[in-house]
């Protein structure tokens, strides 16, 4: 059996899910809007999405990291990558729209959203 992609490529997929999941305007930002205009000179590159204010607050923007060799696109991962790795393996709560994982995320959620008000 010939494997045909690399763990990177797993990982990708696994934190697309995740995004789709718990973002879907940004998944939707990305498929139907990002994918066209990618950069496709050599080299590591970013781009980033869409990303709700209140999630921006907590855990910064969403980026798509990949890399672009002799013309081929490969995508490596999206930030915040720990939470969309979670979000993968279990369910996550949210709380007022954002996933969180942890007491210190809930804490970090509360704190910032009573910050705004």
């Amino acid at each position: 059996m010939k494997i045909l992609a690399d763990e990177k490529t797993f990982e990708f997929i696994r934190q697309s899910h995740a995004l789709r999941f718990y973002c879907m305007k940004s998944y939707k930002d990305f498929i139907f809007y990002k994918v066209k205009n990618l950069d496709r000179s050599d080299g590591k590159h970013h781009v980033e999405l869409y990303t709700e204010p209140n999630f921006q607050k907590v855990y910064g923007p969403i980026r798509v990291n990949y890399s672009v060799k002799n013309g081929k696109l490969k995508f490596e991962s999206i930030s915040p990558e720990d939470l969309f790795e979670d979000g993968h393996r279990v369910v996550l709560k949210t709380y007022k729209g954002v996933p969180y994982r942890n007491a210190k995320d809930i804490l970090k959620i509360k704190f910032l959203l009573e910050k705004e008000n």
